[in-house]
């Protein structure tokens, strides 16, 4: 086992949690088909649940999962339609792959969103992400693979990052801008890139589960990446 494999090993082991107190709904990432930007006194039920949980901004919906508002509206990015909506008080939406679907009250403001992107992540139940959050990975070095500067990216990334920067140099403190760069750098296989724009999700939403996970992942990847090969 090489140095560098056993360095790994040694710093990046999860606390594993007793069997059963972790469940997970899919073996492989899937993409959500939203993410809420305001939550107040939300809630989620998550599909195949009838459970409501609090919500929170940084939230990802996947198709199945809907929203209750309570006394204040609540705001999300919905990517089959490019737009951002928000749920007036005392509503209930249901997101689905093509639209999201008012089961209760009404929408009080929907916008176009321009573009909108967002990265495949395991649907974890809401009701382990407490054990889940009680996980520790090791503290995330900065990526040994560095990042491709803004001006040597190829011309297709460049256009789709067009957008996502235009909204974040307008969207001050919202970090769904961000989100979508992170996801188009991690499609385009620039995972250090992908890597800084997680930390940078991070420092806006810290502690937030799926974006602990991507860089955890991010991390492993590159780091394997940057290992020299053996020499046989």
């Amino acid at each position: 086992m090489s140095q560098h494999a056993l360095k790994f090993i040694l710093k990046s082991s999860l606390i594993f949690l007793p069997c059963g107190q972790l469940a997970i709904f899919a073996d492989a990432p899937e993409t959500p088909v939203g993410i809420l930007l305001s939550a107040s006194d939300a809630k989620v039920v998550r599909a195949n649940s009838t459970n409501p949980v609090d919500a929170k901004p940084s939230d990802l919906l996947f198709s199945g999962d809907s929203i209750r508002t309570g006394s204040a509206p609540a705001s999300y990015l919905f990517c089959a339609g490019k737009s951002r909506q928000t749920l007036a008080p005392k509503g209930e939406a249901l997101f689905e792959a093509d639209q999201v679907r008012v089961r209760k009250g009404k929408l009080a403001a929907q916008q176009p969103a321009g573009s909108c992107m967002l990265p495949a992540v395991l649907r974890v139940s809401v009701a382990s992400q407490q054990s889940y959050g009680a996980m520790r990975t090791r503290d995330l070095d900065s990526p040994a693979v560095p990042v491709v500067a803004h001006d040597k990216l190829p011309a297709n990334v460049l256009a789709d990052l067009a957008p996502f920067e235009n909204a974040a140099a307008q969207s001050g403190n919202d970090p769904s801008p961000l989100v979508g760069m992170a996801a188009v750098f991690e499609r385009a296989g620039l995972l250090a890139n992908a890597y800084e724009e997680y930390l940078k999700i991070q420092a806006k939403w810290p502690g937030v589960i799926w974006v602990k996970s991507k860089l955890a992942d991010l991390d492993q990847l590159l780091a394997a990446k940057a290992e020299p090969k053996r020499i046989r």
